[in-house]
């Protein structure tokens, strides 16, 4: 960590031992600029937090949720700008130096940087990579904070602290999938200086097909008990419905539509599994209430 970073690296963990060193190695190689990398746990019983400690990370330990770690660590941080990193990224060459230097200068107040997938061997990760590829050619439509599903990674601090001012404290416990679009959608309210830098950001993909199942499960699942608990569920409901493609050739097309088709049934399943969840919930809590009273 520099005693004057102009930028903070910011990386919610929990169980993210296999990636995380991956992830630090690259920072170390692909950022010049003086930064600071600030690793916030949520509860981790791997070795995430002794892997951070290791590559001279600061590290804040804790129980704390995805969207409650990513406030923590803008309050935390004291770069002029703030990175949202996860875990499971990969940085490449010169962008993030270069995104950091248009913030500074005033050229744009948030940056979203152009991904690929770094292990493109697998199948679910070659599609995936396409999907992320067609993405990047249709970069207006999918750089739209309501529809759009391509985020900004970058945050003039300023900007990142006033957003998290609008978010209320107990979507903390809350939001999950929708954490990184919620901070965008917010962000857009007070400022709509955003740019795109293509490239310098590969992201790991699970490889195995139960590995593949379990990740978008979860996601699903936390998407299930963000509409039941009624948080931003106009936000929700238009990022579900993703937007078409103009530009790109017809098999990019068809390889984003074969990639949406294997995680769909495992993210619905668990959005279904979300709701009843929560309204089992209610249920449970309302008669209790009512034999209490």
């Amino acid at each position: 960590m520099t005693t004057d970073p102009q930028l903070s690296i910011t990386i919610p963990v929990r169980n993210a031992a296999q990636t995380l060193e991956t992830c630090l190695a690259s920072i170390r190689r692909a950022v010049t600029i003086p930064h600071e990398v600030l690793v916030v746990d949520g509860g981790s019983s791997d070795a995430s937090v002794s892997i951070a400690h290791r590559w001279h990370a600061t590290v804040i330990e804790g129980n704390h949720g995805l969207l409650e770690a990513r406030r923590i660590a803008a309050q935390r941080a004291t770069g002029s700008v703030v990175m949202l990193l996860d875990a499971d990224q990969i940085l490449q060459g010169n962008a993030i130096d270069t995104a950091v230097s248009r913030i500074r200068n005033g050229k744009a107040d948030m940056i979203a940087i152009g991904e690929t997938i770094a292990n493109r061997k697998s199948l679910y990760g070659y599609l995936s990579d396409c999907d992320k590829r067609l993405l990047s050619l249709n970069i207006t439509a999918h750089l739209d904070p309501k529809r759009g599903v391509i985020l900004p990674r970058l945050f003039k601090r300023d900007l990142l602290v006033q957003t998290f001012d609008t978010i209320p404290t107990y979507y903390d416990d809350i939001v999950l999938a929708m954490d990184h679009a919620l901070i965008y959608a917010h962000a857009t309210a007070i400022s709509n200086a955003i740019d795109f830098i293509p490239g310098g950001l590969a992201h790991e993909e699970p490889s195995r097909l139960q590995d593949v199942w379990k990740k978008n499960y979860r996601w699903g699942k936390s998407i299930g008990k963000q509409l039941a608990s009624g948080v931003e569920p106009g936000l929700t409901t238009s990022k579900l419905a993703r937007r078409g493609f103009k530009t790109g050739s017809l098999w990019l097309k068809v390889a984003s539509t074969l990639f949406l088709a294997i995680k769909t049934p495992p993210y619905v399943t668990g959005i279904i599994n979300g709701l009843l969840i929560e309204v089992v919930s209610d249920i449970h809590t309302t008669y209790h209430q009512r034999r209490a009273s």
